[in-house]
């Protein structure tokens, strides 16, 4: 049994909110532009904010988002108006989406399906070394202490799953009773906290994508080097992954309404198979 991605709905999904956010922009100011100029970001962020932007707000976002989209990796526009441009993180990036397409090629694909842009954490997010925001979808933000390509890639893959979540969660008919269980606190242990369901069940699916990711690493051509730092990421997720998808299951909320549950099973196929690599090294 191997992971399946629907890039088929991440397109459409894509697309549409695309189009929904460019038909927000007064006729006066979208007839200067085309829809391909502006960032799927930048458009989510038109949709999200649709009732309280203003004109002025808009004209300076966009010659900003249209320079911003020359570089993968750079400052949030949407909160800070920084244009600059940081090559060595640029090359991190690049070289972490390396290590993703030579061990797991479908997750590669949607990487490209979704084409994030990585940006620095503003400080009044400091305090998570990375998040995304559904309002923002495409965005990935980061706080870039790492230079580890390896970390890198462990960060894409963790976020990429979240937005991939988002999508299915997005286009996925739910019922009341399943959208007031989300809000229901339960103990993360992630967190070590309390936190609404919705935000376990991100958490055990961003762990499912990067247990199924180091697995294939193990497996891969790539160098031992590699594979060493990439198995550190089951050694910090691994027991976690189990306790939090007791949670899940407990819930009754691994059930597939949202084209995750093979996904899920497979991380746990990667678990035992990390356990077992872990033991015989």
């Amino acid at each position: 049994m191997d992971a399946v991605f629907n890039l088929d709905l991440v397109r459409t999904f894509t697309n549409s909110l695309r189009k929904q956010g460019f038909s927000l922009i007064p006729p006066h100011l979208s007839t200067s532009f085309s829809l391909s100029e502006f960032s799927t970001p930048m458009l989510a962020w038109i949709f999200s904010n649709r009732t309280n932007m203003s004109d002025k707000e808009l004209l300076d976002l966009i010659p900003l988002d249209m320079e911003r989209q020359k570089n993968r990796v750079g400052h949030n526009i949407l909160k800070e108006r920084i244009l600059e441009k940081y090559p060595i993180e640029e090359m991190l990036f690049y070289e972490s989406v390396n290590i993703i397409k030579d061990s797991w090629k479908e997750f590669y694909d949607l990487i490209n399906e979704i084409k994030p842009i990585v940006s620095f954490q503003t400080s009044d997010r400091g305090q998570f070394e990375s998040e995304s925001d559904a309002k923002f979808f495409g965005q990935i933000i980061f706080n870039m202490k790492s230079k580890c390509a390896v970390h890198w890639a462990e960060i894409l893959v963790h976020e990429i799953a979240h937005h991939y979540l988002n999508v299915m969660l997005a286009t996925t008919p739910m019922s009341s009773e399943t959208k007031n269980k989300f809000k229901q606190e339960k103990y993360s242990h992630q967190r070590n906290a309390p936190r609404p369901l919705i935000g376990i069940f991100h958490g055990v699916f961003a762990q499912s994508c990067m247990l199924i990711y180091v697995e294939k690493v193990q497996r891969s051509d790539l160098s031992q080097e590699i594979k060493s730092k990439a198995l550190k990421t089951f050694e910090r997720y691994g027991e976690i992954f189990s306790k939090d998808l007791e949670t899940i299951i407990d819930e009754g909320l691994i059930e597939d309404y949202t084209g995750t549950k093979k996904i899920i099973l497979r991380a746990q196929e990667s678990q035992k198979n990390l356990r077992e690599l872990n033991l015989n090294g």
